[in-house]
């Protein structure tokens, strides 16, 4: 009895506790797991930022850094590596830029805490946020760089971005919230391809709030931005027609992909197509047409969150266009964009005008899910990192015996490391 007393008195201290717990076990698995050993597309990085360094002009420099990535402009990516070699002897140490790549987790879970005030009892109603999104389904992002910062960073870029816009702005035609709006979307757009939706959907932001002249001003800037990123885009093959019910499923199956693929491949999209319905029920009284619908608590939180979902389903909609079917929905990096979506919707609903009794069902039951799912994807994805890891070292290892003149057989990545070893961007860990 004084237990339950005493937990009723501070329920705010014990649910900020438990809070910390996910933050706190990601980043030790982060931190313990974590390899500095490029691979994949870190070499295309480490090799761009040695033609960055070797630039005769400026111009050559800039060309360099806004150059395409396959159908992304990485400019923060490219800007991340360079900074963090400048504290490392001019090398890259990847565990750095992995760990630097995470902390937009931390950017995000600040963004979504701002988006709860709305609610009493916040830290309790808040507990399933960072327990979807501290977790192990998107495990690559743990020990891959690039795809740390560009895979995450995206997504707090955007949700800045949409948090700025929705707030309260002045009605002439230039602001302070506008302006850093502005900057905000364009370095989102410069993280990774989608981020260039972010210029869309601010329009519709703008559509939705009744100012004419910021929808005006903000779809000039659309325009030039959207020219100005894809100028020079190479489209590659192609196109051998469009699958509309191929892309519906890979889209929905995006958002709806934390449940997995292996057992019932349909799953996935129908969980994704229950999340968009879901968000079109919770706001479709923000159209001015409708009347009697279920009102928001607070319009601007309703707006971010809005906009953000919209960011989630055209991004999912461009990835099912590009990227075969089972990848969209099993690749272990897309899988933080399905935590996303779980949270803009449960943050939807703990913001509407609903009876007390209900939004404390969902609250309760969305925390015990949540932590329960938290826990399980640790057990399930901690022997698949150990083993990543395992094989990196080894790999590395064997090629650094090779440098030593041992003859031993090739290793994967063999001759991209003794690239960027010879550019001297790289080096052997100590």
């Amino acid at each position: 009895m004084k237990l339950l007393t005493w937990l009723n008195r501070n329920t705010t201290r014990v649910t900020s506790f438990i809070i910390l717990i996910p933050i706190v076990l990601y980043y030790t698995w982060i931190i313990r797991f974590s390899v500095d050993c490029p691979q994949i597309d870190d070499f295309a990085v480490l090799l761009t930022s040695v033609a960055l360094q070797k630039a005769n002009s400026f111009s050559e420099w800039c060309y360099y850094l806004f150059s395409f990535h396959n159908e992304h402009r990485i400019v923060v990516t490219r800007l991340v590596f360079i900074v963090l070699a400048l504290f490392n002897e001019g090398f890259v140490n990847i565990k750095w830029v992995i760990l630097t790549g995470n902390f937009a987790l931390i950017g995000l879970v600040i963004l979504f805490f701002k988006a709860s005030k709305t609610t009493q009892n916040v830290t309790w109603y808040f507990l399933p946020v960072p327990f979807l999104l501290f977790q192990m389904q998107f495990f690559e992002n743990t020990f891959f760089a690039m795809a740390s910062v560009q895979n995450l960073g995206i997504w707090l870029g955007a949700g800045l971005t949409f948090w700025v816009l929705s707030g309260t702005q002045q009605k002439n035609w230039l602001d302070k919230p506008f302006i850093i709006g502005a900057i905000l979307a364009c370095i989102t757009a410069l993280t990774s391809g989608n981020g260039i939706l972010v210029f869309p959907i601010g329009i519709i932001i703008y559509l939705l709030k009744g100012d004419l002249k910021k929808t005006i001003l903000w779809t000039g800037l659309t325009v030039i931005a959207c020219v100005s990123y894809l100028k020079g885009l190479s489209v590659g093959q192609e196109s051998k027609g469009v699958d509309l019910l191929k892309i519906a499923h890979g889209a929905f199956g995006y958002l709806g992909a934390f449940c997995g693929v292996s057992t019932y491949p349909i799953l996935p999209a129908l969980i994704g197509f229950s999340l968009v319905l879901l968000a079109v029920i919770l706001n479709i009284h923000i159209l001015p047409f409708v009347k009697g619908a279920v009102q928001s608590v607070s319009a601007r939180v309703q707006l971010f969150l809005v906009a953000f979902f919209a960011f989630l389903f055209l991004t999912a909609c461009t990835i099912a266009i590009h990227r075969d079917l089972a990848a969209v929905m099993s690749t272990p990096r897309y899988k933080i964009a399905s935590a996303l979506s779980l949270i803009t919707i449960y943050l939807m609903l703990t913001n509407t005008v609903l009876p007390l009794v209900f939004k404390r069902f969902i609250g309760t039951g969305s925390s015990l899910i949540a932590i329960g799912f938290c826990l399980l994807t640790y057990l399930k994805m901690t022997p698949i990192v150990k083993e990543d890891k395992a094989l990196l070292l080894q790999s590395e290892h064997i090629f650094y015996q090779k440098t030593q003149g041992v003859q031993l057989a090739p290793v994967a990545f063999e001759q991209e490391w003794q690239r960027v070893i010879q550019a001297k961007i790289w080096r052997f860990p100590k």
